[in-house]
C-alpha cells in the first residue's frame, strides 16, 4: 500500500529550483498552526505501467518532488535526511499548533525556528548533489515544475508569518495588560498586526490548496498529499474565518471615537445561582482609544434602586422577591442568557439609561479568580479598614466589611471593593515575566473551569467565545445523540452565604439495555461544614432549589430525599402591571408539577431537567436520590455505536463525581475491554466528555 510523504519533504527542492543561490538562512522562521496530526511513513518508489510518455511524466513528477529523483541517483545520505527531516518538520509543525491553541506562542516559535534550521540544513545537503541545470532542465520537460517550486515558496511563506504572528503574539501576552492599562494605541496596533497577519495566513493557505490540487495528478503521492491537505483545509479554515472575523469586530469596539463599556460581574460563590454566583457587585469598564478610561465599581442595590420597570420573577424567588431585577438576573444555567438578561436590566435602569450606556461585553468573574491573583501579587494592605487581605482571608473578610462592617452602617457595603480595585490593577502592572506567565496559566485554568466566562452582544465577537468554550453556553445535543447528559445546578434562595462551606458529591450509574435505552441511578450528597463558623451568614441552613438537567425525554421513576415545598404564587402580577420576560416564559409554560414526588419537569436549553428543594442545615449532611429512564431517541444497531456521556459544572460550585456506566448483556466497552466503564475525579472541570465504543 503506498505512503503518502509529507509535503514539506519537497519544499528545498523546489526553493533550489526556483531561486539558485538565495540565502534561505536569513528567510524568517516559522510558524504553526494546529492541524490534526498525520501519522507519516517512510518514502517508498511506485512503478507504473504505462505508455512511455505518460512514464516520463511521472518519473520527472517524482523526480521534482525529491523523491524518485533520490532513488534514481541511489544517493543513501540525501534519501535517509529527507525521510527523516520531513518527520521532524511534520512533527514540529503540528506541535507548534497545539501551542498556538495554549496561547504559548514562545513553544511555537521553537518548533517553527527549529524548522526553519532543518529547511535550511537540507538545502545545503541536496546542493552537494544537484545543481541549478539539472533542475533547469526538468523544469522544460515538465511544466508542473515552476508550479511545484511556487508550492515551496508558498510553504517558506506561510511558515514566516506564521512565525511573525507568534512573536506577536507573545509580546500581547507579555505587555498586553499593560497596553490596555496604559497605552491603548499600542494595543489596537498589536492586534491590527495579527489581524493583518492572519488574513494573510488565510490566503496563503488557500493559495497552497489550489496550487496543490492543479499538480495533483502529475504522481500518486501528489494525488494523496493533496487529499491530506484537503482534509486538513476543511478542517480549519473555519477557525482562520472565526479569528479574523473576531479581530476585526473587537478592534473596531475598543477602538470606537466614542466610549465603550464593559460588564465585570463579581459572582459571589457563597451564595450560588445558576448562572454563577450571586451577582452583589460590579464593575463598569469604560474604554477610551483601546485602553481603560475609567472603572467604576457598584453595589448592584444602585441600578435596582433605580429602575422602573416591573418583571415578574421566576417562579423559585417569588417567596423572597416580589420584582425581578439585576441582583437575580443570573438565574440561567447558560451564561449567555443570564449576561444578556444582567445587562437588559442595567441599561433599562436610569443609572445608565439617561446617559445613554450600553454594555457590550459582559465578563463574569468568580471571587476564586481574586483567590488566584492574590496569590501572585501578595498581600494588600488596606489602612483604612485595619485589614491586610491575601488570598487565604479574601472572601472571608470582604464578606464581614459587606454584612456587618463601617461601610455597611454607613449605607455603602460594596465601599471596600471600590477601594481595593486600583490597588489590584497597580499590582498587576508590576508582575515580572514569570509572574504574567503564571498568571496567564492560572486564567486559563478558569476558564476552563467556569470561573471566567465571556459574553459580547456583537455575534462574531460571541462566536469565538463559543468557539474556544469560555462563554459558560448549556451544550447543545445532536438530534441523533446517544448517551448521557447531566448538570447539576444549585441555588440558594434565602440561605445566608453557605454555600461557601458545602461540599457536592455526585454519584452516577448509568445502566445501558440492549435496545439503546439507559436507566439512571444519581445520588447527590451535599455536607454542610458551616456549623462552627462565627458569623452567623455562613451558620444558616443551605436553602437550595436544585435542577438536574438531563438527556431530553427523560421521564423520572424515582426520588427521595428531597425538601418538600411548593412555589409562591400569592401575589397577583397581572393586575398590578407586571411583565413577562419571555426568555422566562418560553421555559415556565413548559413546567410541569409532578406531584408524587414534589417535583417540577421542565424543558430547559434542549434538556429535560427535574427541580426541587434539597436544603441541608448547618453540621449536616443528606442525600438526594433520583432513578430515571431515557429511551434512544433514533433506533439503530447499538453495536460499534458510540456512547457519549457529558457533564457540565455549575459555575462556583466544587463537585467530585464518581461514574459508572454498564454495557448492555453480551456487549463491552472497546475502551476498558468490558462490560463495566468506571471514572471518579475529586472536582470536575469546566465539561467533561467520555465516549465509549460498544462490541459484542
Amino acid at each position: 500500500m503506498p505512503k503518502t510523504v509529507p509535503i514539506k519533504n519537497i519544499d528545498p527542492v523546489t526553493v533550489d529550483i526556483k531561486r539558485p543561490g538565495h540565502n534561505y538562512r536569513q528567510q524568517a522562521s516559522s510558524h504553526q498552526l494546529n492541524l490534526s496530526r498525520i501519522p507519516q511513513a517512510p518514502l517508498v518508489l511506485y512503478q507504473h505501467s504505462r505508455p512511455i510518455g505518460r512514464i516520463v511524466i511521472s518519473f520527472a513528477a517524482l523526480l521534482i518532488t525529491t523523491i524518485g529523483v533520490f532513488s534514481f541517483l541511489n544517493f543513501q545520505e540525501v534519501r535517509y535526511s529527507i525521510s527523516n527531516t520531513g518527520e521532524v518538520l511534520i512533527s514540529n509543525f503540528y506541535s507548534s499548533l497545539d501551542a498556538f491553541k495554549d496561547f504559548q506562542p514562545d513553544q511555537a516559535a521553537e518548533y517553527l525556528r527549529a524548522n526553519d534550521q532543518k529547511l535550511t540544513a537540507f538545502n545545503d545537503l541536496f546542493g552537494k548533489y544537484y545543481g541549478p541545470q539539472l533542475l533547469g532542465l526538468l523544469s522544460k520537460v515538465v511544466p508542473a515544475t515552476d508550479e511545484v517550486a511556487d508550492l515551496l515558496n508558498q510553504i517558506h511563506q506561510l511558515n514566516q508569518d506564521l512565525l511573525e504572528l507568534a512573536d506577536v503574539l507573545q509580546d500581547l501576552k507579555i505587555n498586553g495588560l499593560t497596553y490596555f492599562q496604559t497605552d491603548g494605541s499600542a494595543l489596537v496596533s498589536k492586534l491590527n498586526q495579527a489581524r493583518d497577519l492572519l488574513t494573510e495566513v488565510k490566503k496563503e493557505v488557500e493559495i497552497i490548496r489550489n496550487t496543490m490540487a492543479s499538480i495533483k495528478d502529475f504522481s500518486s503521492i501528489l494525488t494523496e498529499l493533496d487529499q491530506i491537505i484537503t482534509s486538513q483545509y476543511l478542517n480549519h479554515i473555519s477557525d482562520f474565518y472565526l479569528w479574523d472575523n473576531f479581530l476585526g469586530s473587537f478592534i473596531a469596539m475598543i477602538d470606537a471615537k466614542d466610549e465603550t463599556h464593559i460588564l465585570l460581574m463579581f459572582q459571589n460563590p457563597a451564595e450560588i445561582r445558576p448562572g454563577g454566583g450571586f451577582i452583589g457587585s460590579y464593575a463598569d469598564i469604560t474604554l477610551k482609544g483601546g485602553q481603560i478610561y475609567h472603572i467604576d465599581v457598584r453595589d448592584i442595590y444602585d441600578p435596582d434602586g433605580q429602575l422602573d420597570i416591573k418583571m415578574i420573577p421566576p417562579e423559585a424567588l417569588r417567596a423572597t422577591t416580589q420584582d425581578w431585577e439585576a441582583r437575580d438576573a443570573n438565574w440561567f444555567f447558560d451564561f449567555p442568557t443570564s449576561a444578556a438578561k444582567v445587562i437588559q436590566f442595567l441599561e433599562l435602569s436610569k443609572l445608565y439609561q439617561e446617559q445613554g450606556i450600553n454594555f457590550e461585553i459582559g465578563i463574569a468573574l468568580n471571587i476564586r479568580v481574586l483567590e488566584t491573583i492574590f496569590d501572585i501579587i501578595g498581600p494588600i494592605a488596606l489602612e483604612n479598614y485595619d485589614l491586610v487581605i491575601d488570598q487565604d482571608n479574601f472572601l472571608i473578610e470582604i464578606q464581614r466589611e459587606v454584612e456587618a462592617g463601617a461601610d455597611k452602617r454607613a449605607g455603602y457595603p460594596k465601599r471596600i471593593l471600590r477601594v481595593l480595585t486600583p490597588l489590584i490593577l497597580e499590582r498587576l502592572q508590576e508582575l515580572s515575566g514569570s509572574e504574567k506567565d503564571r498568571l496567564i496559566e492560572s486564567l486559563a485554568d478558569h476558564v476552563a473551569n467556569k470561573d471566567i466566562m465571556f459574553f459580547a452582544k456583537e455575534q462574531k465577537i460571541q462566536n469565538l467565545f463559543t468557539n474556544i468554550n469560555s462563554d459558560g453556553s448549556v451544550y447543545s445535543l445532536p438530534q441523533d445523540f446517544w448517551g448521557t447528559y447531566l448538570a447539576v445546578v444549585n441555588a440558594n434562595i434565602a440561605g445566608g452565604k453557605s454555600d461557601v462551606f458545602v461540599d457536592q458529591e455526585i454519584d452516577l450509574w448509568v445502566d445501558v439495555d440492549t435496545n439503546g435505552n439507559t436507566f439512571n441511578n444519581l445520588t447527590i450528597t451535599r455536607t454542610h461544614r458551616g456549623d462552627q463558623e462565627e458569623d452567623y451568614w455562613w451558620r444558616q441552613t443551605n436553602k437550595n432549589f436544585i435542577q438536574i438537567l438531563t438527556t431530553p425525554n427523560s421521564q423520572l421513576i424515582a426520588l427521595k430525599g428531597n425538601t418538600i415545598k411548593k412555589h409562591y404564587r400569592g401575589f397577583d402580577y397581572e393586575a398590578n402591571g407586571y411583565q413577562t420576560d419571555p426568555d422566562l416564559k418560553a421555559i415556565e409554560e413548559t413546567q410541569t408539577f409532578l406531584k408524587d414526588y414534589g417535583a417540577w419537569l421542565t424543558k430547559v436549553f434542549g434538556k429535560t431537567a427535574f427541580s426541587t428543594w434539597f436544603n441541608v442545615p448547618a453540621g449536616q449532611s443528606k442525600s438526594l436520590n433520583l432513578r430515571y429512564e431515557t429511551p434512544m431517541v433514533v433506533k439503530r444497531a447499538i453495536s460499534g455505536e458510540t456512547f457519549r456521556f457529558i457533564l457540565e459544572r455549575q459555575s462556583g460550585v466544587n463537585s467530585s463525581l464518581k461514574l459508572k456506566i454498564s454495557a448492555p448483556i453480551g456487549y463491552k466497552w472497546q475502551e476498558v475491554g468490558g462490560p463495566i466503564f468506571l471514572y471518579e475525579t475529586d472536582n470536575i472541570g469546566g465539561r467533561t466528555i467520555i465516549d465509549l465504543t460498544l462490541l459484542e
